[in-house]
């Protein structure tokens, strides 16, 4: 009954430390505390456990200690050590400008007073990986010029990923839309496409919107 009793004990060593220290201190203590009853049965001083009882009651402990082992995490992060992992984190992710796309236009809608116009304003999510500032400077100028135009009822912003770039585009709408399967798209190249001031922003005319194209290279980590 008492070396049941110290192996009980035991048991609860090894969960304490465990859940503190995680699962590599946890195994040592079970293998210390598994010796240190083992040498205090029968034969004392001895790793032979002579009686049947002891024996199963080791062998129980064993099964126990191995079943909480399983059930611990391999490493456990302190208050601490998560406060600094999620600031160092935190200054990675600074250092490496990421930008929602409609965070930008909603800083443009607020600083051109856009909100109180007739103009319906819609943009999709995308998470830009090019200069924030070199962004909202462009999509800055595009805005201007989009609703420079006559009869302008709506404007469209959204964007995709291509290798080595963000692209996105303003699509400023004048005449309704027609059908969905219909394909709005010139098949031209930039190159093909009349440029916007000096930069590398291209426009086209479908018939219903004029579509501003924009490549915002991206930035390496």
């Amino acid at each position: 009954m008492v070396f049941l009793s110290l192996c009980g004990l035991a048991v609860v060593a090894v969960v304490v430390l465990s859940r503190a220290y995680g699962r590599a201190i946890g195994t040592v203590a079970a293998a210390t505390c598994g010796v240190s009853v083992a040498v205090a049965m029968p034969p004392a001083f001895s790793l032979e456990v002579d009686r049947l009882a002891d024996q199963a009651t080791l062998a129980v402990y064993g099964v126990l200690s191995l079943l909480v082992l399983l059930r611990m995490p391999r490493k456990r992060i302190s208050v601490r050590d998560h406060s600094v992992l999620s600031a160092t984190a935190a200054e990675g992710r600074s250092s490496f400008p990421e930008t929602w796309l409609s965070e930008i236009v909603s800083r443009i809608v607020a600083r051109q007073d856009l909100a109180g116009s007739k103009v319906e304003i819609s943009v999709g999510d995308l998470l830009l990986r090019a200069c924030p500032e070199t962004a909202a400077k462009i999509l800055d100028e595009v805005f201007v010029a989009a609703l420079s135009e006559p009869g302008i009822e709506a404007v469209a912003v959204y964007g995709g990923r291509w290798p080595g770039q963000d692209r996105v585009w303003v699509a400023a709408r004048y005449r309704d839309l027609p059908p969905e399967a219909f394909v709005l798209a010139n098949g031209k190249k930039d190159r093909d496409n009349p440029g916007l001031g000096t930069g590398s922003v291209t426009w086209f005319d479908n018939g219903f919107e004029r579509v501003y194209q924009i490549p915002l290279p991206t930035v390496s980590q």
